[in-house]
């Protein structure tokens, strides 16, 4: 019998904010036998009680614990390297509303011109465009915890070595079925680089980098297989020459938690957004007192 426990004792969970219960991962038994044991007893009471979604993160150390876990009905919501995440829905007559594991993965692509108007574009040394010639734009995954505008900034000075810094979001699409079944948004944001700049194609993954004419990337025959790509770089063409005049702008706004910050993206044409402290000059008494969050607000 595990340190700690009795022939009575349920496992250690405390409530979430959705009425659901999360199982304290640091004080499980570590055999086997006593986990299964307890769990069987904490199920009943679970249901006794009312509770519906009970969620259980077990790490890599307790991996032995997963098998009893399945087998009293729990199942694979998601996993990551260090653990695996289960999730059980305790009522018969009731529909499961357990949130499903994330649905979608973030790529970026970073549209950055030089003063001449060419195109900074990259060849791959892997993936479905290895050695077939075709030159795209540059483009990766957002990583966890990464804004898009971060992301592709940092995806264009990783595998061309050319620093900008983010401009305005321009166009996004979504797909789905793809890696492991997930869907994918991909956002196609405009850069501006920081000066005059050597392109240093990335040795890993690149096999080379130029700047090109705009009409000459567009015209590629690759690009001329289905709407979807054509309609995408007649976009990137027309920011090129014409500019990002209607793009989405990224704005760091603080939310209801002091000290955090998200990006909100809105068109820089939508006049009706001001800045609060452009428009006053200072901070109205509200926010003097702590009573505010917002940098911006609507008229």
């Amino acid at each position: 019998m595990a340190r700690g426990s009795t022939p009575s004792a349920l496992l250690p969970a405390f409530e979430d904010a959705y009425g659901g219960l999360v199982v304290d991962q640091t004080r499980l038994p570590r055999d086997a036998e006593a986990f299964a044991s307890a769990l069987r007893r904490s199920m009943r009471a679970w249901r006794a009680s009312g509770k519906r979604g009970v969620w259980m993160s077990l790490p890599t150390s307790r991996v032995r614990l997963v098998a009893p876990a399945v087998e009293q009905g729990f199942a694979f919501h998601h996993a990551e390297e260090t653990h695996v995440m289960l999730a059980a829905w305790l009522p018969d007559d009731q529909p499961n509303t357990l949130p499903p594991n994330a649905s979608h993965q973030v790529g970026v692509g970073g549209v950055v011109t030089n003063a001449k108007g060419q195109l900074l574009v990259v060849q791959e040394k892997h993936g479905p465009l290895r050695g077939k010639g075709i030159w795209k734009i540059p483009t990766g995954l957002a990583e966890a915890g990464e804004e898009v505008a971060d992301a592709a900034v940092r995806e264009v000075e990783e595998e061309t070595g050319i620093k900008t810094k983010f401009h305005k979001l321009v166009s996004f699409r979504q797909s789905h079925g793809l890696a492991f079944g997930k869907s994918d948004l991909f956002f196609i944001c405009t850069l501006q680089a920081i000066g005059e700049q050597e392109i240093v194609a990335q040795e890993k993954e690149i096999e080379c980098a130029r700047w090109m004419p705009v009409d000459e990337y567009i015209q590629q025959e690759f690009f001329q297989r289905g709407e979807l790509h054509k309609k995408m770089n007649q976009v990137i063409a027309q920011v090129v020459k014409n500019g990002a005049h209607h793009g989405f702008e990224g704005h760091p706004l603080e939310t209801a938690r002091p000290g955090q910050f998200q990006y909100l993206y809105y068109p820089s044409s939508l006049s009706c957004i001001v800045d609060v402290e452009a428009e006053n000059g200072k901070l109205d008494a509200s926010r003097q007192n702590g009573e505010g969050e917002n940098t911006h607000r609507m008229i």
